[in-house]
């Protein structure tokens, strides 16, 4: 799990100079080596989730306040617990609200339940609760 976590935080501040498909292939393959691992099996993301690498599928990203910003405000530590992770948490969420596409971004780790970070403006566990929300809704 520690390798997923690190990939995506890797993802979060590589540099610019590659495209972002390439970015994202890069990514995916990633992922799916270390799925086929069977690293994890617990809260891993599903990749087939995922939008396919394709540009319109993710260039809203590039709008976000959060570009340029430490991922690790949006992504805990290992064993980051209490009030330190609150912290961060509402620092993360105070990037979020000012924000021109934290509907999209909800919207989009809402429908991969991104299971790691601050996205849109929500918690991992915030996401969580509204997912299960949505699946007693349907029953």
């Amino acid at each position: 799990m520690r390798s997923i976590i690190k990939l995506i935080q890797g993802a979060c501040t590589m540099n610019r100079l590659g495209s972002t498909v390439e970015l994202l292939a890069g990514l995916r393959t990633q992922l799916e080596s270390v799925l086929t691992l069977g690293e994890g099996a617990g809260n891993m993301v599903n990749i087939k989730r995922l939008p396919s690498p394709i540009i319109e599928s993710y260039e809203w990203q590039w709008e976000g306040a959060c570009m340029g910003v430490d991922s690790s405000v949006f992504f805990s530590p290992e064993a980051e617990r209490g009030m330190k992770r609150h912290r961060r948490e509402e620092s993360a969420k105070a990037v979020c609200a000012t924000c021109p596409v934290i509907d999209r971004c909800r919207e989009h780790a809402l429908a991969v339940q991104e299971p790691y970070g601050v996205w849109g403006g929500l918690t991992e566990s915030e996401r969580t609760e509204i997912l299960a929300g949505r699946q007693a809704a349907v029953g």
